[in-house]
C-alpha cells in the first residue's frame, strides 16, 4: 500500500487488478539493473506509471501481468515497493532495498547530524560487483540493524 500512497502522493492514479498479485512466486524485473526477482506479494491494485510526474519512473514492473510493482524519484532518495521486500514466508530476493532505504538515510543532506545514525552491518552482509547484498545464511539472521540516537531535526 505504500507504493501506492506514493504514487498518489506524486500526483499519480491507482486502479483494481482483475485478479490481484497473490503468492510467494511473483517475479518482477528491476527496471534500473534488468535482474528479475522473485518476490512474495499480496495485493489487489497498482499503479498506473503512466500517470506519474515526469520525475518519477517505475522501478519494478511484474513479470505476469505487467503491473507497477515499485516506483522511484529521478533525484531525490524516493522509492517504493508494492511487494514484500523482508519477505517473511517467501524469497529473500530483495533485502538489498533496506540496505538502499538505510544508505538514503545516512545520506539524506536533510538531516542537520549525520552523527543521529548508526547502521551496524551484520557480517551475514557479503558484496557483489556494484551491489551490496544480503547473504542470508540464516532465516532468522538480521541483516542490519539501525540505531537513531536523537530525535531528527530537518533543516
Amino acid at each position: 500500500m505504500g507504493n501506492q500512497l506514493l504514487a498518489i502522493a506524486a500526483g499519480g492514479e491507482t486502479y483494481k487488478l482483475n485478479f490481484g498479485n497473490r503468492g510467494h512466486n511473483q517475479p518482477v524485473v528491476d527496471t534500473t539493473t534488468g535482474r528479475c526477482y522473485m518476490t512474495s506479494q499480496n495485493h489487489g491494485y497498482a499503479v498506473n506509471h503512466k500517470t506519474l510526474p515526469a520525475d518519477w519512473v517505475p522501478y519494478f514492473i511484474n513479470l505476469n501481468d505487467h503491473s507497477n510493482e515499485g516506483i522511484r524519484h529521478v533525484v531525490k532518495p524516493y522509492m517504493s515497493a508494492q511487494f514484500h521486500p523482508e519477505a517473511k514466508g517467501g524469497p529473500w530476493d530483495t533485502t538489498f532495498l533496506f540496505d538502499i532505504f538505510f544508505r538514503d538515510i545516512v545520506n539524506n543532506k536533510c538531516f542537520s547530524s549525520i552523527s543521529m545514525v548508526k547502521v551496524t552491518e551484520n557480517p551475514l552482509c557479503r558484496t557483489l560487483p556494484g551491489k551490496k547484498i544480503i547473504d542470508h545464511t540464516e532465516k532468522d539472521s538480521m541483516p542490519f540493524k539501525l540505531d537513531f540516537y536523537d530525535i531528527a531535526i530537518f533543516n
